[in-house]
């Protein structure tokens, strides 16, 4: 039977969904798409539910029929299409649907935005003096850490506290002398 995957990648003017199933096979890759199960192409209908941090209502956006696809072929949703101009930081809440005949499959994921704090970072960590120490280096360190914190609360399914980090890091990062905006791509 299939088992719907996706990923996401964030960029700077618009999201990327990629259906990562794959194809079918009976040593590697039991629940992709092809027989025994059904192919990608037997979709009727696919849909991505979006709950942006901080938006109570979730936005559904119609995905097919560039989705499902066994190509790796990706489907691009821009932040304007999404009522926001930029993407905020935070847990997003993705529902992906795909309806096949007599069958609708549902994969919800969390994902975990970072990308206007990568940015930052990485401003912030150019700027170090490794020789004189400069005045970027403990609170340089400590959101770091927090980050850190952050990617490791996702992982353990912690969405919550993970949000709840990244959110104090790009207050840091807002409050600091560097941009924390979405301007390179992620």
């Amino acid at each position: 039977m299939n088992v719907l995957r996706f990923n996401i990648e964030y960029g700077k003017d618009s999201l990327v969904v990629y259906d990562t199933a794959c194809i079918y096979d009976s040593c590697s890759n039991e629940t992709g798409y092809g027989a025994p199960n059904f192919a990608a192409s037997a979709a009727t209908s696919a849909t991505l539910t979006i709950t942006i941090p901080g938006v109570v209502t979730p936005v559904i956006v119609n995905v097919y029929p560039t989705l499902p696809n066994e190509t790796g072929v990706g489907f691009e949703i821009t932040y304007a299409s999404l009522g926001i101009v930029d993407a905020p930081v935070g847990e997003w809440d993705f529902e992906y649907t795909v309806t096949f005949p007599g069958s609708t499959l549902t994969k919800s994921c969390m994902f975990l935005n970072t990308c206007a704090v990568d940015c930052c970072l990485a401003e912030r960590i150019k700027k170090i003096d490794v020789k004189c120490g400069g005045i970027y280096d403990k609170l340089t360190n400590r959101m770091v850490l927090m980050m850190e914190g952050a990617l490791a609360n996702h992982a353990c399914c912690l969405y919550d506290q993970a949000d709840e980090i990244i959110k104090e890091v790009y207050t840091l990062c807002t409050g600091s002398d560097c941009e924390a905006t979405c301007g390179c791509e992620c």
